[in-house]
């Protein structure tokens, strides 16, 4: 949902790229701005950022509009330069204003959108990327779609949302192509087709999008408008997790640990990956494993540090496990207290099993099942 560089937007550029990349100032046709720029891009491609914006102001300096929006672009990530966002917003302006570049233009509503700079203002973000939209920007044609569906600076519309993603990912662009699947898998605006899910997963996989990749995987996995395989998951998760989708990593744990023939070593390695990049399921996982001893030497200890991990990052079912270690004192001290605690904050997230816990333990009336934020007050 972030920023995108000029390079993406100009149709000249895309043309002179079937050209053989050299000594690009002698290129035949070629106009100067332009031939600079390309420099600036070769400069760029190999991490020599200091070199790519002194190409790419020489080239902003003789009007070409998507060198001004690079220019920015460096600024706002501080690549080559020190980070500086009012520089950013700068050429960004400018190459929006002079030249009518779309990416810059989306550049400004995500400045808007993240408070870059400047205070979050939905409104003028929205406004900013209608204008690129214009241009058919596939990017902010797919954060239109991201206000609608959250409510951002506009009423929360699912149809609208879906209507705006649908345009993205006519242009082609997979985020945009997996979202609309979401939408048909989820029922999102009211209407739940699998054959239309799995078809616009296909479309973004091919397009090598690894959470479309991820989600075929799950779709086989549940049987979900096709037949339930999970050799067939696990091979499309495989797929996913070679891109480094977390979640294909946790789902290829799943199976290997509740799967026959299981694999506790397999499960433990998936979840590992998943969890080195922040997933908290896996890391809950990961810590049932220790309380169980399950591959591993039992480690109540090491069980609630995973648990722990897991639970900070918003998890129910690690505050669950980690609230039942506390109440019996295993791998922490026994505290009932946090453990009610703990039993609560699953409760409120929805885990059944929090809530029978306290039922029974606590014996909260069964009138508060339906209202779990009152659980046992």
């Amino acid at each position: 949902m972030a920023f995108t560089r000029g390079i993406a937007t100009s149709a000249l550029i895309g043309t002179l790229f079937l050209a053989p990349v050299g000594n690009t100032q002698t290129r035949p046709g070629v106009p100067r701005m332009v031939a600079i720029y390309l420099q600036g891009e070769e400069a760029f491609n190999r991490h020599d950022y200091i070199k790519a914006m002194q190409l790419y102001r020489q080239a902003a300096d003789l009007g070409f509009g998507d060198a001004k929006s690079d220019v920015g672009f460096l600024y706002e990530r501080g690549l080559g330069v020190k980070r500086n966002y009012g520089e950013a917003m700068k050429w960004f302006l400018k190459a929006a204003a002079e030249n009518n570049d779309d990416a810059a233009e989306g550049n400004l509503a995500w400045m808007y959108q993240a408070g870059l700079g400047v205070k979050v203002d939905y409104s003028e973000a929205m406004k900013w990327y209608k204008k690129a939209a214009e241009q058919g920007h596939p990017l902010s044609l797919n954060n239109i779609g991201w206000f609608y569906l959250n409510g951002l600076g506009v009423t929360r519309n699912p149809a609208e949302a879906l209507r705006w993603y649908q345009k993205a990912a006519d242009r082609n662009y997979p985020p945009a192509q997996a979202q609309v699947a979401d939408f048909y898998l989820y029922g999102i605006a009211g209407h739940v087709n699998y054959a239309k899910a799995l078809s616009w997963y296909h479309k973004a996989a091919d397009n090598g999008d690894a959470k479309a990749l991820n989600q075929i995987g799950w779709m086989y996995q549940s049987g979900l408008g096709v037949t339930q395989d999970f050799k067939v998951a696990m091979k499309w998760y495989q797929r996913s997790a070679k891109k480094g989708y977390s979640g294909a990593e946790y789902n290829l744990g799943w199976i290997y640990e509740n799967i026959e023939p299981k694999d506790y070593s397999e499960a433990m390695k998936w979840y590992r990956k998943a969890a080195a990049q922040g997933h908290a399921k896996a890391e809950d996982r990961i810590g049932f494993l220790y309380e169980n001893g399950v591959q591993v030497k039992q480690d109540y200890s090491e069980a609630a540090r995973w648990y722990q991990v897991a639970a900070t990052g918003g998890d129910p079912r690690a505050e669950f496990h980690l609230g039942s270690l506390f109440y019996k004192g295993l791998g922490v001290p026994r505290d009932e207290e946090m453990a009610r605690k703990l039993m609560r904050a699953a409760a409120r997230a929805g885990d059944e099993d929090a809530l029978k816990w306290l039922a029974e333990h606590f014996r909260c009336p069964d009138e508060d099942r339906a209202a779990a934020s009152t659980v046992c007050s």
